[in-house]
């Protein structure tokens, strides 16, 4: 596949996201994906890591939006810088190192009602038109921040 056809593949799976149609969304990632974020200590892999992760964004920001700034590749490799925004309504399991977190959180943030938008950018590697690898890269400090676990 060509980058532009890579590229719009990642732009259909931004799509899902933001509908948080899930099923569309597994459909473009191979089974055996490879996924690396701030917060993980070690990569996840698997598709059913990957889902868990990403419902658990759509759980925390109802209104979860990921927006192409813009997009780069080269052969298999593509490089997405994006805004990531939403409220959070709901509790946040995913997305924050947890080693950042008072102890007594259990891991997960709850609701704070505020508005996020962060940038941040994903390296996908795609083969054979389904996303392969997803290695994302965002501040977490800013993500605090918005949500105003620290000052």
């Amino acid at each position: 596949m060509t980058v532009e056809q890579n590229l719009r593949m990642v732009d259909a799976a931004f799509e899902a996201i933001n509908a948080q149609d899930w099923d569309h969304l597994w459909g473009l990632h191979v089974d055996n994906i490879v996924m690396s974020a701030p917060d993980l200590p070690d990569s996840v892999k698997g598709r059913e890591s990957v889902q868990e992760r990403l419902q658990a964004w759509g759980e925390a920001l109802p209104d979860l939006s990921w927006k192409r700034v813009r997009g780069f590749g080269q052969g298999d490799w593509v490089c997405v810088e994006l805004v990531i925004s939403g409220t959070h309504k709901g509790p946040l399991r995913q997305g924050l190192d947890q080693r950042t977190l008072e102890k007594s959180r259990d891991g997960v943030v709850p609701p704070t009602g505020n508005r996020i938008e962060i940038r941040g950018c994903v390296v996908y590697k795609v083969e054979h038109g389904e996303i392969a690898e997803s290695h994302i890269y965002y501040d977490q400090f800013d993500f605090m921040k918005q949500l105003g676990l620290v000052h």
